[in-house]
């Protein structure tokens, strides 16, 4: 592994560690708080405080690599190319109660404030996530709108309201669907 320590590039040899059937790396890369001025129970893990700026970016960069993400996974999988099992492809509420869970419960054993700041962290992505999904052009979401206000601006004529509804409705319908498979492949993942 590469790495960047002070402005100087290490190159670092890694051996995993089986745990639960796998093998695993770790690392605990440098905290960055913002304003929070404690440090984390463990003096070994790195902490330096940055500025209101500096956080504010480093959270911009974050939420932008979570809105990309998904189109990342769906431009593999049209590509045919292979996704690995754990990441866990598409959630739905049950999905994302269990991974906050699990996420919970990792995290509550280091204090209240790296908990609170996981928990926040958490919420900012799955709004990211579910705006972004929200303005994708599927029918019956905000994105198809979107479609139907565009095709009216280059027509200059609206659409018929009766064709708007009709794909309209069979966008819900088939998001209906689709939420239904998407929960049943949660609960059985889950069990």
């Amino acid at each position: 592994m590469r790495v960047n320590r002070g402005g100087e590039a290490h190159t670092l040899m890694i051996t995993p560690a089986r745990r639960d059937d796998r093998y695993l790396i770790g690392f605990v890369a440098e905290q960055r708080f913002g304003l929070i001025h404690s440090r984390p129970d463990d003096p070994a893990v790195p902490f330096r405080r940055v500025r209101v700026h500096e956080g504010i970016v480093t959270a911009g960069q974050m939420i932008g690599f979570h809105i990309r993400a998904p189109f990342r996974l769906i431009a593999r999988m049209v590509a045919g190319d292979s996704v690995p099992e754990d990441v866990g492809g598409i959630m739905g509420p049950i999905g994302i109660g269990g991974m906050v869970t699990e996420v919970y419960q990792e995290v509550v054993q280091h204090g209240f404030m790296s908990t609170l700041l996981t928990m926040m962290l958490f919420a900012a992505l799955i709004n990211a996530a579910i705006g972004t999904m929200n303005l994708l052009p599927i029918p019956a979401m905000d994105g198809g709108r979107l479609v139907f206000l565009a095709i009216e601006g280059i027509r200059r004529k609206p659409v018929p309201p009766e064709r708007e509804a009709m794909v309209h409705f069979i966008g819900i319908v088939t998001l209906l669907l689709l939420f239904v498979f998407i929960a049943y492949r949660d609960i059985a993942r889950l069990l």
